[in-house]
């Protein structure tokens, strides 16, 4: 066995070689991982607004975002990969606040957009929109800084059954809303005293939520019992299959066994985080500008960099096909872009 490492440090070669024939390799271990490509970003699509989650959609080959004008109604956008056209839904009832507007992708494949203090429920087949009024009570909390409550829609995940659970600011449980989109009393206890606002997954029969974005705040809720007994620290968090993949420093992955260790090279840094029912996945570093795609399996199948001083990049997805796409640019003046990031081999 020969482990092998690249002068810049950047790949890791595992080798079987087969004594009765010099040279040649053998074994069926994974191949090398190369050292890193050019990222490099091809022709875009101007945005409106504060994009800050870009979703992929298998079924209808196309990538989701909501964006708009301030005071105006949210607009969802529609981007078509095959065609290489956006489109916009203006969604009524809704009102556009940059960063706090959310969507999903429910397994019906309706997307669910939180404005404001309610859920809103589009179905592409018959462009109709449905909204969903959310409980209040005393879950809804009040924010200490402001001393006022303020339970706007922070994110949607769903469970295998299409059943929706949704985190709201400062609001210390999960509202649930089951497939026929009816909002049950059930409500899931997840936290007390924290924000609320950060990204939200199931993944292993257990929601995870980012408490609190500034200190990175996470932790995971039993989906059937409600037992609430992991805790971690993340950026970001993403659903790759059964595990949760988590940003940060360094990322990590969780599973039914808890937290476990990335298989090398590991980015020292995640700030950005996507993946897919698959198992496929892809970090971004922004420090480095560099991505790395990592299998079904978890080990690393590639990785890419800018050459230079990287773009802002905002959101990343990745579509049926593997390739990573990113919203960049700075939201001041409209200027953010929906780009495709194309690797060249150097």
């Amino acid at each position: 066995m020969v482990a092998l490492r690249s002068a810049d440090g950047g790949s890791i070669a595992l080798i079987s070689v087969d004594p009765k024939e010099p040279g040649a390799p053998g074994g069926g271990l994974p191949t090398a991982i190369p050292s890193p490509s050019l990222l490099s970003l091809t022709e875009g699509t101007a945005l409106p607004g504060e994009i800050n989650q870009l979703v992929f959609d298998h079924a209808r080959n196309a990538l989701w975002s909501v964006g708009g004008q301030a005071g105006s109604p949210i607009d969802l956008l529609r981007f078509d990969v095959a065609a290489g056209t956006l489109t916009h839904r203006s969604i009524p009832g809704t009102i556009y606040d940059g960063a706090k507007a959310r969507l999903a992708l429910a397994p019906d494949g309706s997307i669910w957009i939180g404005g404001s203090y309610s859920v809103f429920v589009y179905d592409p087949a018959t462009d109709a929109v449905r909204s969903l009024e959310l409980p209040g009570g005393s879950d809804v909390q009040v924010d200490p800084a402001s001393g006022n409550s303020d339970p706007w829609v922070a994110g949607v995940a769903f469970d295998e059954s299409g059943t929706a659970y949704v985190a709201r600011n400062w609001v210390r449980s999960l509202a649930v809303v089951d497939p026929s989109r009816q909002v049950l009393d059930r409500r899931l206890d997840v936290s007390d005293g924290f924000p609320m606002t950060g990204d939200i997954a199931i993944a292993g029969g257990r929601v995870y939520v980012v408490a609190d974005p500034q200190s990175g705040l996470a932790f995971g809720v039993g989906l059937r019992d409600g037992t609430s007994n992991t805790k971690f620290t993340a950026s970001r968090i993403a659903a790759v299959g059964d595990r949760l993949l988590v940003g940060g420093e360094p990322p990590t992955w969780i599973d039914a066994n808890g937290t476990a260790a990335m298989t090398e090279p590991v980015l020292p840094r995640a700030d950005l985080v996507a993946g897919l029912p698959d198992g496929t996945c892809v970090l971004y570093s922004s420090a480095l500008g560099e991505a790395q795609w990592r299998d079904g399996d978890g080990h690393v199948s590639g990785q890419a960099a800018f050459q230079g001083t990287p773009p802002i990049v905002r959101a990343i997805a990745l579509d049926g096909q593997g390739r990573l796409w990113a919203v960049t640019g700075s939201d001041v003046g409209g200027g953010l872009s929906l780009l495709p990031v194309r690797v060249a081999r150097p």
